[in-house]
C-alpha cells in the first residue's frame, strides 16, 4: 500500500490504497472534475490524478523487497516498468481540493510535487463550511473528521456538512466514509448509497448522494 509519493502526512491520514478504492466505487472515471474539500496532505486528490492518468500506482516507489531476492532480475523490472508506463495517458480532467488548514495544504503540495502533479491538482485554503462549488459539475469525495480520529462536535459538524452540500452544490454527486453513524442522523440528506467497510479497525460507512436543486 506504500505507494512512495506521500512524504508529510497530518494527524489522520487516509491509507492510499483505501482512498484509491473509494475513488472507484463512487464511480468517477476521470470525465468530470473532481473535489476534495477536506484535502488533508492531499492523498484523495493524488489517487485521482493517479488513476485519471493511467499510472501504475507504485511508480513512485523505489524499493520493494523483492528486489533482496537471490533471482532478481533488474532489466526485467526496468522493461515491465516501462511497459506500463508507456500506457499512461494524461488527462485535462479538473483535480481540485481545498482545507482550511494552511499546513496541511503545505504538506499536500509536497506530496503533489513529489508524484509530478503540481500542474493537474489545483488546492487552495477555504473552509467547506459554506462553500460553493468550484466548477458547475462534479463529484465531490471528502474524508471529513469523526470522533475516533479527531476531536470535533461532530453532530453539529455534519449538519453544516448537509447545509452546505444542499446550498453550494447542486447537481454534483458526493460521497464521504465515516465511521460515525450517529452523527450521520444530522445530514439532512437522504443517502443514495451507504457501503460497509472498514478503515483499519473502525468499522465505516461510504456514503453516496446525488444533490440536486431545493434538495
Amino acid at each position: 500500500h506504500r505507494r512512495g509519493y506521500r512524504d508529510a502526512v497530518g494527524p489522520a491520514p487516509i491509507n492510499e490504497v483505501l482512498a484509491a478504492g473509494l475513488i472507484r466505487l463512487s464511480g468517477w472515471a476521470g470525465h468530470q472534475a473532481l473535489y476534495d474539500p477536506m484535502c488533508g496532505s492531499g492523498t484523495l486528490l493524488t489517487e485521482a490524478a493517479i488513476y485519471a492518468d493511467n499510472i501504475p500506482a507504485n511508480i513512485y516507489r523505489k524499493d520493494f523487497s523483492f528486489m533482496y531476492w537471490k533471482d532478481y532480475d533488474a532489466d526485467l523490472h526496468a522493461t515491465i516498468e516501462e511497459s506500463a508506463l508507456n500506457k499512461a495517458k494524461p488527462s485535462s480532467v479538473k483535480i481540485l481540493g481545498s482545507d482550511e488548514d494552511m499546513s496541511m495544504l503545505t504538506k499536500a503540495q509536497i506530496n503533489i510535487e513529489k508524484a509530478l502533479f503540481q500542474d493537474r491538482i489545483e488546492i487552495w485554503q477555504e473552509n467547506f463550511i459554506g462553500s460553493k462549488k468550484p466548477v458547475d459539475t462534479g463529484l465531490i469525495i471528502f474524508n471529513p473528521p469523526y470522533d475516533q480520529k479527531l476531536a470535533s462536535d461532530n453532530d453539529r459538524l455534519y449538519k453544516e456538512i448537509g447545509d452546505t452540500l444542499k446550498q453550494g452544490y447542486s447537481g454534483w454527486k458526493a460521497w464521504f466514509i465515516t465511521s460515525d453513524l450517529e452523527a450521520l442522523k444530522h445530514l439532512g440528506l437522504r443517502t443514495k448509497s451507504k457501503i460497509k467497510m472498514y478503515n483499519g479497525k473502525l468499522e465505516c460507512r461510504f456514503v453516496g448522494l446525488d444533490l440536486y436543486d431545493g434538495k
